[in-house]
């Protein structure tokens, strides 16, 4: 059995979201590839996720927690986050470990530094060690892991860069390793998987930029906030490259790689003024919890 954690398992596991979000707002210019673009949406991810989404954890947390925590339980000792946003997932399975009573190595790869640093700070305040990874997953080179974690991922990549993303958690995967997989779903792939209420955002986002000033943000930081998380909303439509993700073509991909899907969660539909982004949005189908095994 891995050794236990004082902090970890009797302490306070909760992300220090508010240092966090201001670590991503301050550096996320100068530690973003300008090449990806992805500057902004990692400058106001960790802002739009303390205050429009109260600190909440990403979707499906209990679908992962529990699932994690079993494999925990049953001897898995690597767990890869492929893809962190910033240190929600990595909160998640610190969650899962702690239900299940022990630790696991856990391994994060992204291509950008800025959910990294936030991810290794985050780690530091509980004292463990994580293994990070700056880089494409497509050419991670690591020792096996027996778990891979993946929210709202595959939707990033057009194919035929989807199913290299999916080759290579099979090339990191022991035999037998589980991908647990949280991915919004459309009804075919022609679809965009989310309908956003444009003319909701500039006041969401003012709202967001009130909210800011009593959570360690300046008043000269409030029309630069309001700018920038509207742009993060406005262009959060853009993520979903096509051919967009439906339950067809996720199985498909999948066994193609060498994995036996296990489950798929049933599209139920969703609608919601305060959707996964923090914005009204309406899904156009369901974002599904998805398990599979390598074989």
């Amino acid at each position: 059995m891995n050794p236990i954690n004082p902090v970890l398992m009797r302490g306070n596991i909760q992300e220090p979201l508010q240092g966090l979000a201001r670590l991503a707002w301050d550096q996320a210019a100068t530690l973003c590839n300008p090449q990806h673009g992805c500057a902004n949406y990692h400058r106001t991810w960790s802002l739009v996720r303390l205050i429009s989404l109260d600190g909440a954890l990403p979707g499906a947390s209990a679908f992962f927690i529990e699932e994690i925590a079993r494999r925990i339980k049953g001897g898995a000792k690597r767990i890869l986050i492929s893809g962190s946003a910033d240190t929600g997932l990595l909160a998640v399975v610190v969650q899962a470990m702690q239900r299940a009573g022990q630790l696991a190595q856990i391994v994060i790869v992204d291509r950008c530094k800025t959910p990294l640093l936030q991810c290794r700070d985050y780690a530091g305040v509980l004292g463990l060690s994580v293994e990070l990874h700056n880089g494409d997953i497509r050419e991670l080179e690591i020792d096996p892991v027996d778990v891979v974690i993946a929210h709202s991922f595959l939707l990033f990549f057009p194919e035929p860069d989807r199913q290299q993303v999916i080759n290579a958690w099979a090339r990191v995967t022991r035999p037998g390793a589980t991908v647990l997989l949280f991915s919004s779903i459309s009804p075919d792939e022609h679809t965009h998987p989310m309908r956003l209420d444009r003319q909701s955002i500039p006041g969401r986002a003012a709202s967001l930029a009130s909210a800011a000033m009593g959570r360690g943000w300046q008043e000269g930081e409030r029309e630069e906030i309001e700018t920038d998380v509207a742009r993060f909303w406005n262009e959060s439509t853009s993520i979903a490259k096509t051919p967009h993700t439906t339950v067809q073509n996720l199985r498909r991909g999948l066994e193609l790689a060498g994995f036996r899907v296990l489950q798929v969660t049933p599209p139920v539909p969703e609608s919601s003024t305060n959707g996964p982004l923090g914005v009204n949005a309406t899904l156009t189908d369901n974002r599904a919890e998805l398990i599979a095994v390598r074989i």
